[in-house]
């Protein structure tokens, strides 16, 4: 392209080569610039470089350089840009992605596993959620919502160590009432994770585990109110509240789910009870007598046990009821029942499930209505055998009786004292026994045992 730069000026000069040139040049400048002129090109024109001069030339040498390297730092970045979006998921998390707000891929693989590198584009075109399936923990005495405050001086002392408070002031202390309007202090805890299956649901309606923390906190205070207004004080402060805080989890659990946040409560943790300072040592009074009774019922129940199982052994429940069913019998004077009332209590003594005491009363009646039955019948054949002869002689069946009572009565350790004829005389008899005749009598039986056959 060979554009001219044609300046055709119609000088009009008349050449006075004396200097005094009529400069009254008749530039008739056609200003409409032709279009072949390099320096006014046509807008969209392309410009011929070997046209230009060298200075020229050069500026469009460098401005061609430096867009094309503009053009490449582009291309470049562009291409940071879409792979900076490439992410990984850490273990006790899961990853929820989203293009333009909208949770992308299927149901069942919204939510991403630990693992990677995913590519995902960046914000704001798309986003990477990170959602943590980890066990997360929320306190609800942080903010003193059901606790007494404290300065920071006492929060390290023990209950004992507080004395009798300052007095509640509402706003600043937390409290709680009981089903029997007392006023109680108390502390919670709740656990809760976000499971794979609901991370798209938290990324949705939650974001954020900070968020998720406070939903938690305000779903809990609210579960704990009405847990705690359900149950008295003397079981909050024992401890006694399974049932109460099973339905207040499960309260909690139907609020979140109602606003589909994806959070699933693990537990909920009662830690302590506790009445106001300025009443705490009569409750504590109170409590102590309760655990003193409490420990002399076990107490005396033990004993009670220990007792009748030494009087009857493991059966004496049964024989207690038998006893039992046979006043009952007795009170309302049925024959009939009173008859079987008896034989039960007479079969269970029978049997082996009765021991202890009295099964050893029972064994010595037996040994001695045994006995005494054998020593009746001796005395019966031996009344029997006496009988004729006594009525046949009576003086001298009495005489030989007497003597062998006589001689039964002093074959034993006796002593023998023979007294005067004369009743005038006084006799003194020593009551103990003389010592020398028990020698005596020691060494006779030792030398007897020495030589039974008295040899």
């Amino acid at each position: 392209m060979n554009q001219t730069h044609d300046h055709d000026h119609d000088h009009d000069h008349d050449h006075d080569h004396s200097h005094g040139h009529d400069h009254s040049h008749d530039h008739a400048h056609d200003h409409a610039h032709d279009h072949n002129d390099p320096f006014h090109a046509h807008p969209g024109a392309l410009v011929n470089a070997d046209e230009l001069d060298p200075a020229n030339r050069s500026l469009h040498e460098a401005l061609r350089l430096s867009f094309g390297i503009l053009k490449i730092i582009m291309i470049l970045l562009v291409i940071a840009f879409l792979f900076s979006g490439t992410r990984s998921v850490n273990e006790g998390t899961v990853a929820v992605r989203t293009i333009f707000g909208a949770i992308q891929g299927d149901k069942s693989q919204q939510a991403l596993e630990p693992g990677g590198p995913y590519f995902w584009p960046p914000e704001p075109i798309g986003q990477f959620i990170i959602v943590p399936t980890t066990v997360q923990r929320v306190r609800l005495d942080d903010n003193n919502a059901f606790w007494f405050y404290l300065r920071d001086e006492q929060k390290a002392l023990p209950l004992d160590k507080l004395g009798m408070g300052e007095g509640l002031m509402p706003g600043r202390d937390g409290s709680l009432v009981t089903g029997d309007k007392n006023i109680m202090h108390a502390k919670f805890s709740v656990n809760y994770r976000i499971l794979k299956n609901d991370a798209p649901a938290f990324a949705r309606n939650v974001g954020t585990i900070e968020r998720a923390s406070e939903l938690v906190r305000a779903a809990a205070s609210r579960g704990v109110v009405h847990m705690v207004a359900s149950v008295t004080a003397d079981d909050l402060i024992r401890s006694n509240v399974e049932e109460a805080k099973a339905n207040a989890k499960q309260e909690i659990q139907n609020e979140l789910d109602r606003l589909h946040t994806g959070i699933t409560v693990t537990e909920l943790q009662f830690e302590q009870a506790v009445p106001p300072l300025a009443v705490r040592d009569a409750f504590q009074a109170v409590s102590k007598a309760e655990a003193d009774r409490g420990e002399m019922i076990v107490e005396a129940r033990k004993k009670a046990t220990d007792v009748l199982t030494q009087t009857a052994g493991e059966g004496y429940r049964d024989l207690l009821a038998a006893i039992d069913a046979y006043e009952e019998a007795r009170r309302t004077d049925d024959k009939l029942a009173i008859a079987s009332a008896d034989a039960r209590i007479n079969d269970l003594l029978e049997s082996a499930k009765v021991t202890g005491k009295v099964a050893r009363l029972l064994a010595d009646a037996r040994t001695y209505r045994t006995q005494a039955r054998k020593s009746i019948e001796a005395e019966a054949y031996e009344f029997t055998r006496l009988l004729p002869q006594y009525l046949d002689n009576p003086r001298i069946v009495m005489n030989r009786l007497q003597q062998d009572v006589r001689q039964d009565v002093l074959a034993g350790d006796v002593e023998t004292f023979y007294l005067p004829s004369d009743p005038g005389k006084t006799l003194y008899l020593e009551i103990n026994r003389d010592p020398q005749i028990l020698k005596q009598k020691e060494a006779q039986r030792y030398a007897k045992q020495q030589n039974p056959a008295g040899e």
